[in-house]
C-alpha cells in the first residue's frame, strides 16, 4: 500500500512539473488514500492537496467566467460555429458510449443465454418445464442435443456457435457497421445507390452550413444538448453579468497570483497571474495591490519591471502606504497603519460611531486594496449597524465575505449571516411585553439642548426606588438620539408616569415622548424604523 501511495505521488510530481494542477491534485487524492494517516509524509502531503485544491477551484472560476465572456462576445455566426463543433464532437463521443452499452447488453444476454442451456441447467429446464413428458423421464438426465450447427463445449460445457446469425455480438456489431456506413436506409430497390445519394446530400450540407447560421427547423426533433440554440439561448444578454463574470475572474487571478507567490513559491506563475488582472479591466481596489505583488516578483527576478510597477504605485497611489515607504516619509508604514486602525477601533469600543463613521471611509480609500482593508470593512459594519441599521450591516457583511473570502473574520461572519442575521430579521413588533419605556426624540447633539430633561429623568429614576427604572442616551441614527426612561412595570403606569412629570412642579417636562414596550424598542433599535411603530400606534 506504501509503495502504491509513492508511486502516486511520484506521477503528481511530474503532473505538478508539467503545470497540470487537476492531475496534480487526483493522483495526490490517490496518494493519501493509500497512505496511512500516521506516516510522517501524510500532513504534508495533506497540505499540499489543500493548496491544489485552491488552485484548481480558482483556475476552474477563471476559465469558467472567461469562456462564457469570450463566447458571448461573438457575433451570431461564430457563435454557431463554436457551439456545431461542440456539438459534433459531442454526438461522435455519445455514439462511442452507445456503442459500448449496446455490446455489453448484447454479452449480457447471451451469457444469461448460455448459462441457461448450459450442463445441469438444460436438463433441469426440460425436466421442470415440459410437464408432458412420460414418467420417469423427468427423473432422468437428458441430454443435450446436437446439430450440424451447434457444437457443446468440452471445457465448460456452455453452447457455442460456429454460424454468424448464432453469435449474438458478432450480429449486434455488424448492425453497427452496417448503420455507420450506409445510415438509416430502408430496405428496397438500389438501397446501395439512394444511400450514397443522401449521403453525399448530408456532407454538401454540413460544409454549407459551416459559414452560415443553423437553422433552427433543422434541429427540430433533437435533443437539446445536440441544438446550438440550446447553448446560445443559455448566454448571458445583460452587460452587468458579464461585469460580474469579469470582476468574479479577476478576484479568481488575484488568488491564484498570491497562491504561486506566497504558498508554492512559483514566481513565474504568479507574474502571469497578476499581470492578467491588469489587462482584464479590474475593479479600482484590485490595481494597488496587483502593482505591489508585480513590483516584489520581478524584483526577487532582478528584472527591470521592478521599476516600472514601483514608478506607477508612486504615482496613482501618492497617498498609499506603499509610496510611503518607497519615499521613506514614515518610519514604519505597517505601524502608522494598525496604529490608525487600533485608534479607530477604541472609538468603536467607546460607543462613538459617530466619529468613527468621519474617519472611516477616508481609511478605507486609503488601504483600499491593502490586506488591513478587510478589518477596516468589518469596523465599518459595526458603525453602519448601530448608524443605520439591520440592512445596511447585513450588506455590509456580505461585502466582506465576497472580497475578503480567505481573511481571518470571513468565517466568523459568514457564520453570523447564516444566523444571527436570520433572527434579527425575524423581530417584529408585538411580542409579549416584559416593561416599558417612555422615549423621547432628540436631534444630536443633545447634552446641552436637552440637559434638563435628562436630569430630571434621572431625579424621578432614583426617587422612584426602582433599580429597573434608568435613563440612557441611545443613539438611533447619524442625527438623532432617543432618551428613554425604561423599566415601567406596564403600559398604564408609563401614561401616569409620563402624566405626573408633565404635571408635578418638580418636574413640569415639556418634551412630548411616545410609550413603547422594551421589546418594541429593540426592534426599532435593530431596524431603524420608529415611523413604522409611530404610524402603527396612531
Amino acid at each position: 500500500k506504501y509503495l502504491a501511495a509513492l508511486n502516486y505521488r511520484n506521477i503528481s510530481d511530474i503532473y505538478y512539473r508539467k503545470q497540470n494542477f487537476h492531475s496534480v491534485k487526483k493522483y495526490l487524492d490517490s496518494t493519501l488514500v493509500h497512505l496511512p494517516e500516521k506516516n510522517k509524509a501524510f500532513k504534508p502531503t495533506k497540505k499540499k492537496l489543500d493548496v491544489i485544491t485552491d488552485v484548481v477551484k480558482y483556475q476552474d472560476v477563471v476559465n469558467h467566467s472567461d469562456s462564457i465572456i469570450t463566447v458571448s462576445k461573438m457575433s451570431g455566426s461564430e457563435k454557431n460555429k463554436f457551439y456545431q463543433k461542440y456539438i459534433t464532437k459531442l454526438k461522435i463521443s455519445d455514439s462511442i458510449a452507445a456503442k459500448k452499452v449496446a455490446e455489453n447488453l448484447v454479452l449480457s444476454k447471451n451469457n444469461q443465454k448460455a448459462d441457461m442451456f448450459s450442463g445441469e441447467n438444460f436438463s433441469d429446464n426440460l425436466s421442470t418445464n415440459n410437464k408432458n413428458f412420460p414418467a420417469g423421464i423427468t427423473k432422468a438426465k437428458s441430454p443435450v442435443l446436437e446439430s450440424p450447427l451447434v457444437k457443446q463445449s468440452s471445457n465448460s460445457g456452455s453452447l457455442q456457435s460456429n454460424f454468424y446469425f448464432y453469435n449474438a455480438v458478432t450480429v449486434a456489431q455488424g448492425k453497427l457497421n452496417f448503420k455507420k456506413k450506409w445510415g438509416d436506409i430502408k430496405y428496397g430497390d438500389n438501397w446501395k445507390s439512394i444511400a450514397v445519394s443522401n449521403q453525399n446530400q448530408t456532407e454538401n450540407a454540413e460544409e454549407e452550413t459551416d459559414d452560415e447560421t443553423t437553422d433552427k427547423t433543422e434541429e427540430a426533433g433533437l435533443e437539446p444538448k445536440y441544438k446550438t440554440s440550446f447553448y446560445i439561448d443559455q448566454l448571458p444578454k445583460n452587460a452587468k453579468v458579464l461585469d460580474s463574470l469579469n470582476t468574479e475572474a479577476n478576484y479568481a487571478r488575484f488568488q491564484l497570483g498570491a497562491i504561486f507567490k506566497e504558498k508554492l513559491k512559483e514566481n513565474k506563475l504568479a507574474i502571469i497571474s497578476f499581470e492578467d488582472i491588469l489587462v482584464n479591466t479590474p475593479e479600482s481596489k484590485l490595481v494597488l495591490p496587483t502593482y505591489y505583488n508585480l513590483y516584489q516578483l520581478y524584483g526577487a527576478l532582478k528584472n527591470e519591471k521592478a521599476l516600472v510597477y514601483k514608478q506607477k504605485i508612486l504615482t496613482e497611489y501618492p497617498e498609499s502606504r506603499y509610496a510611503s515607504a518607497f519615499n521613506n516619509t514614515t518610519i514604519n508604514a505597517d505601524i502608522t497603519a494598525d496604529s490608525e486602525f487600533n485608534a479607530l477601533y477604541a472609538k468603536v469600543e467607546k460607543g462613538l460611531f459617530r466619529e468613527a463613521n468621519l474617519e472611516i471611509d477616508a481609511l478605507l480609500k486609503k488601504y483600499d486594496g491593502d490586506e488591513l482593508n478587510a478589518k477596516f470593512d468589518v469596523l465599518k459594519a459595526k458603525i453602519s449597524a448601530r448608524l443605520f441599521g439591520l440592512s445596511a450591516y447585513k450588506m455590509a457583511l456580505q461585502k466582506i465575505v465576497k472580497n475578503y473570502p480567505k481573511a481571518e473574520e470571513t468565517k466568523k461572519i459568514a457564520s453570523i449571516l447564516s444566523s444571527d442575521i436570520p433572527v434579527l430579521e425575524s423581530l417584529k413588533f408585538g411580542e409579549k411585553p416584559k416593561t416599558y419605556n417612555l422615549v423621547f426624540i432628540t436631534n444630536y447633539p443633545n447634552e446641552l439642548s436637552h440637559k434638563s430633561l435628562i436630569e430630571k429623568l434621572n431625579k424621578y429614576a432614583k426617587e422612584s426606588g426602582d433599580r429597573k427604572v434608568k435613563v440612557s442616551n441611545d443613539i438611533y441614527n447619524v442625527e438623532k438620539n432617543m432618551i428613554v426612561l425604561h423599566g415601567i412595570i406596564n403600559k398604564a403606569t408609563a401614561e401616569s408616569v409620563y402624566n405626573y412629570l408633565k404635571e408635578h412642579k418638580d418636574y413640569k417636562i415639556k418634551d412630548t415622548p411616545f410609550i413603547i414596550s422594551n421589546e418594541d424598542y429593540k426592534v426599532v433599535q435593530v431596524k431603524k424604523n420608529v415611523e413604522e411603530y409611530l404610524a402603527k400606534i396612531k
